[in-house]
């Protein structure tokens, strides 16, 4: 398991912090995971990803309406994960500027970042 590139777990209903902690304590080389619609899932699962699995790429944290994914998690990817690449967040309702903000500042090579209407990606620095 510890080879694991990708994992798909969008529309998991029970997924929660505690499946991210596993998942990031036994899949240290992930580099690509979708969380679509997994609504359980919080900042501490969205930290524990982070800090397990530092060479992420793509995120996918789209249709996580109603769960506590804040910039606090955010924080913790743009922290622990410098590689990642894309991220979605549309749909994270408790993600503000200041998050998408830390992303692009930490992130350089982070291209690609779908996000709810109100949080705004900066522009690359020149």
């Amino acid at each position: 398991a510890r080879a694991l590139a990708a994992i798909h777990l969008a529309d998991c209903p029970d997924l929660g912090d505690g499946d991210l902690e596993l998942l990031a304590a036994n899949c240290s080389r992930l580099r690509c995971i979708s969380l679509r619609g997994c609504k359980r899932v919080s900042d501490l699962g969205l930290r524990a990803l982070a800090m397990g699995c530092r060479s992420l790429e793509s995120i996918t944290l789209g249709g996580t309406c109603g769960s506590e994914i804040t910039d606090v998690g955010i924080k913790a990817l743009a922290t622990h994960c410098p590689k990642l690449k894309s991220a979605d967040l549309w749909g994270c309702q408790n993600v503000t500027d200041r998050g998408a903000r830390m992303l692009a500042k930490r992130c350089v090579s982070l291209s690609a970042v779908a996000q709810y209407p109100r949080a705004r990606l900066p522009p690359p620095a020149r």
